[in-house]
């Protein structure tokens, strides 16, 4: 049991990971903002002093507090943890790059990226009942209570809005 618990928790480490490399170095640098609770961290970073990584993290407190109790705790606990790993590594990626550009120069190329590199990640830890938080724990809801295939619910519970710092995508 423990191993299963072990290899769970190192998977998601794993899958969040991936899922900060497609924010850190696709979503964030070309001042994309998506349907997500990231896409509103970078909106409000914009109007705050507060870091996207300090945003992502209170946001993300709200919605674990609600997916804890209409989903379960096993659930909650793994996305509790998924959700602690985001602003970790974001931080670290802050520090680590602070003047992180965009690697595609295309706000396009660098949205079409992300979301191939976040559904990997996301695919990754929700065959371990895991969320990376945000509106995945949206989606999860709208599944259990309305049987919708995850694909849809995820699609439902982040309609994706393409902005660019200049221009509407």
């Amino acid at each position: 049991m423990k191993t299963n618990t072990l290899k769970s928790f190192l998977t998601i480490t794993l899958a969040m990971f991936i899922i900060s490399v497609a924010i850190y170095f696709f979503l964030i640098p070309s001042e994309v903002i998506t349907g997500s609770v990231t896409g509103l961290a970078m909106v409000l970073a914009k109007i705050t002093s507060l870091s996207i990584s300090t945003l992502t993290f209170v946001i993300n407190v709200l919605l674990l507090i609600l997916g804890i109790v209409l989903i379960g705790k096993e659930f909650g606990a793994k996305t509790i943890y998924a959700s602690l790993l985001l602003p970790l590594f974001l931080a670290v990626f802050e520090r680590i790059y602070p003047n992180n550009i965009s690697l595609t120069q295309n706000a396009v190329f660098d949205m079409a990226t992300y979301t191939l590199i976040l559904a990997f990640g996301q695919t990754i830890l929700f065959r371990v009942n895991a969320s990376s938080g945000g509106t995945d724990i949206i989606a999860k809801i709208v599944n259990k209570y309305t049987h919708m295939d995850l694909g849809k619910a995820c699609t439902v519970s982040r309609t994706t809005h393409l902005y660019n710092k200049s221009n509407c995508i």
